[in-house]
Parts: C-alpha cells; sequence; structure tokens
C-alpha cells in the first residue's frame, strides 16, 4: 500500500512552508524514519522524515515550491507500484474498465491536535475571539482541513466593522507583473526571496501595525561602560566570547524596566497589560538569509554574562 507523504506542521503559526532540497529521487529506497527531504519555514531548516520504508514512486512538490501544511510532497510505496491519484476521477474510471485495481493512498500526518465541534482551535485563535466576542461558529476557516486560523477571527472582526483593514497575514503580498515591469530593464536580474525574507517583510509590516513606531534620542555617558569592556573583554575571548557593547544595552534595559514597569506593558481593548516577566528578543543577522530574533526569558533575575 502506498504511502503519501505530506507537509508536517512544524509549529504553531506555521502554515507554509518551501522544499529547499530533496535527499532522495523517484527511484530511491528509502527507510522509515530517514531523512527524505528539507523544508524551511519562516524561522528554520529542517528534515522531514520518510513516514514509511520504500520506494520513492513520485514526487508532487518540486524544489523551491512553497506548500502549505497538510498538502502532498511525495508517495512511497513498493517497486514497480502504480501510484494512483485521487483527485483524477476519469484515471480512476479508465483503471477499473481496464481491470487494474488502484492503489489506495494510506494518508500520514506527524501530528494530532485535539478536535471539537469546529475543529481545532488553538489557544491565540480562543484569545482572539473572546476579545471581540466573537462566535467561532460563523467564521469560515481557511486553514487545514477547515480550521480557523487568526487571520479568519481578524478578517471576521474586521468585515463586521464595515471597513477593509489589512489583515496582520503572514503571507507576503504577491507582486503584481506590473510592478515587476516597472523600473527594469533586460539586464536586470531578479533574486526570489525566501522564506525567512517573506516572514520578515510580513512581520516588520504587522509590527508597525500593532504598534506605531516612535524615536527618542538621549546622550549618555559611556565612559564607564568602555572601560568596563575594555578590562573584561580579554577575559571572555578566553572563552571564545566576543564582548560586546550590546549586553551592557540589554542589561540596561533590565534595569530600567524594573524601575519603570508600566513600560514593561502591552495594549489591549480592555486596558494595558503590565508584564511581570522582562523578555528580551535581540535581532541576530543570518547574513544574506536574513535576520531572527531570539528571545531571552525571564531575565529579571539573571545577568547577561
Amino acid at each position: 500500500m502506498a504511502t503519501k507523504v505530506l507537509v508536517p506542521r512544524l509549529g504553531e503559526g506555521v502554515e507554509e512552508v518551501t522544499v529547499t532540497e530533496w535527499l532522495k529521487q523517484v527511484g530511491d529506497s528509502v527507510k522509515e524514519l530517514e531523512p527524505l527531504l528539507e523544508v524551511e519555514s519562516d524561522k528554520v531548516t529542517v528534515e522531514v522524515p520518510a513516514p514509511a520504508s520504500g520506494v520513492v514512486l513520485k514526487i508532487e512538490t518540486q524544489k523551491g515550491q512553497s506548500v502549505k501544511v497538510g498538502e502532498l510532497l511525495a508517495v512511497i510505496g513498493a517497486e514497480g507500484e502504480n501510484v494512483f491519484e485521487e483527485s483524477k476521477v476519469e484515471s480512476a474510471a479508465l483503471n477499473e474498465s481496464k481491470g487494474q485495481k488502484p492503489v489506495e493512498l494510506q494518508p500520514v500526518t506527524f501530528d494530532l491536535h485535539p478536535s471539537t465541534d469546529l475543529g481545532f482551535i488553538s489557544p491565540v485563535v480562543a484569545k482572539v475571539a473572546a476579545e471581540h466576542g466573537v462566535n467561532l461558529s460563523q467564521v469560515k476557516g481557511t486553514g487545514l482541513n477547515g480550521r480557523i486560523t487568526k487571520n479568519d477571527v481578524v478578517s471576521y472582526v474586521e468585515s463586521q466593522k464595515g471597513s477593509k483593514v489589512e489583515t496582520l497575514s503572514s503571507q507576503p503580498v504577491n507582486l503584481q507583473s506590473s510592478n515587476l515591469a516597472l523600473g527594469t530593464s533586460p539586464h536586470d536580474t531578479l533574486i526570489k526571496h525566501s522564506t525567512i525574507r517573506k516572514s520578515i517583510a510580513a512581520h516588520m509590516v504587522e509590527s508597525k501595525h500593532t504598534s506605531p513606531h516612535v524615536l527618542t534620542v538621549m546622550e549618555a555617558d559611556m565612559s564607564h561602560v568602555v572601560k568596563h569592556r575594555a578590562a573584561n573583554k580579554s577575559a571572555f575571548e578566553k572563552e571564545d566570547v566576543n564582548l560586546t557593547f550590546t549586553a551592557y544595552f540589554m542589561t540596561a534595559i533590565v534595569s530600567g524596566l524594573k524601575a519603570y514597569p508600566m513600560v514593561n506593558s502591552s495594549w489591549s481593548d480592555e486596558g494595558v497589560l503590565i508584564h511581570k516577566n522582562i523578555n528580551i528578543g535581540m535581532a541576530t543577522s543570518l547574513a544574506e538569509e536574513g535576520l531572527i530574533v531570539p528571545v531571552t526569558k525571564a531575565r529579571k533575575n539573571l545577568p547577561f554574562w
């Protein structure tokens, strides 16, 4: 019996991945749990293991293509086994007329989620719905198997207000061909965006939409910090650690948040939510691949060195 290889769920909020490399090709043998391909989400590149042993009969999604969670990547089965495409009714009828019994594909998933009458409802979706008083039975889900996503709830709320507002979608805005043609020449080169870079762009827009940015410039005497760094830099180098000013800045932020807890807060419709824990994210460059933001949590009582 042939086995479908489906896009696994890599984490809450990850709805789409991009195939970056096939480690096996059609006709290659593969063992169960052996790495079959690599996919890239908006945060990390991971290997997808084979759900069963056998031979790669078909590769449905080629390298560089983006697919949603639950969609078909490939088919694994016995050598020489015919691959039956369930979506093609005409092909099934033709096989039956020839007396060929189609091979039934057995879907394989990598995770199970609790279900209700509405399907799986994530804590984020439930929270947003509760904040806006939304009856989820009235929301049409666009996620996998009709699952209701955060964007579905946001879109429903905005539609009820009668205003067209851009939703906080993790999917990047598609560039129209007219935009690409504007200001280009035959000698220009188009570099396709990676999944990480698309996610960075979407999150930057979401950040602007959620919290308008302001800039305040102040002067500070850094002479003591400069002396302290110079006196301790060599000691850190012995541990293969480059002591930069970033550690001092983040330490100062923690001290400031302790002194002024109102700053460590979030906006909500009900009021200002003051957070007890101090969690700090620091943008980290991945060179040309973009950047990520590792978050150090509960920094209230922990040093940065």
